[in-house]
């Protein structure tokens, strides 16, 4: 991507069809769906985020839809990870908790501090954050070097949550290159779902399975940007239905990585 812009658009297009899409859909091959009820239960669900996106997009614009987009998968991302630390780590601590949290915060923050855009659309924040740089680098720093402590001392058994947080760290240290920092976090974070969703799950081999996701998401997304025809002056229908089905991946998603939930998710 460095030598070549290019590969930068061709690899964002490839991680749509061959990552992206297929790990949102994949949520919904597990068992917890097989039941008709949770299968109605789950259409209900994306109808009603269907809808609210909907309203969002006529009430204000496709800028709040990006919006709504960028900061809601920032918080999937860091939930996933947050999840996986507990489970993989048997020393983790309440204390690793809170500075967990504190590191996607402030990583946060330190976006909000600059100008940064997120795919061409500016991100909104509060302009009592900007030009406070240093504050928020000193707390993600600070957490970053205690998690490269604790990988040392293997208090953690898995270098997840450091890849993790070394892509975030790329993603708000260098403006320049946030959207790649960005595309390495989605790519991550797709990547690390695919594997642990079917490792949770092993009823065929792993390439059965994801070739079967790929097949069927390729279906479901073709059809739906054939339809953008008929909707071209009222909604931008294919990305809709895109947000509604990731918002739907994101609420099931939040009790996956829940050990109390756990059970319900096989």
């Amino acid at each position: 991507m460095f030598l070549k812009p290019i590969w930068g658009g061709y690899l964002f297009v490839a991680n749509l069809w061959l990552l992206s899409y297929p790990h949102t859909v994949a949520t919904y091959q597990r068992s917890y769906f097989r039941q008709k009820y949770k299968r109605l239960l789950t259409f209900f669900i994306f109808l009603s985020l269907f809808g609210i996106n909907v309203l969002v997009y006529r009430t204000w614009d496709f800028v709040a839809l990006m919006n709504g987009y960028f900061y809601l998968q920032f918080f999937h991302y860091f939930r996933q990870n947050f999840g996986i630390a507990k489970i993989e780590s048997p020393k983790w601590s309440t204390f690793d908790s809170w500075l967990f949290h504190l590191t996607s915060l402030s990583g946060l923050l330190a976006l909000w501090s600059g100008e940064v855009t997120f795919l061409g659309y500016g991100l909104w924040s509060f302009e009592i954050f900007k030009g406070q740089e240093f504050v928020f680098y000193f707390f993600f720093s600070f957490s970053l070097l205690k998690v490269l402590f604790d990988l040392t001392q293997k208090r953690f058994s898995s270098p997840m949550l450091l890849i993790h947080n070394l892509l975030l760290a790329i993603t708000v240290s260098i403006p320049n290159y946030f959207l790649l920092g960005w595309l390495g976090l989605h790519l991550f974070h797709n990547i690390q779902y695919l594997y642990l969703n079917w490792n949770l799950n092993r009823r065929y081999p792993f390439i059965w399975s994801y070739l079967k996701t790929v097949l069927l998401v390729f279906v479901l997304y073709k059809t739906s940007f054939r339809l953008d025809q008929l909707f071209y002056y009222i909604m931008p229908f294919s990305f809709i239905v895109i947000l509604s089905v990731n918002y739907t991946h994101y609420f099931f998603d939040t009790y996956l990585w829940k050990n109390k939930f756990r059970e319900q998710f096989p």
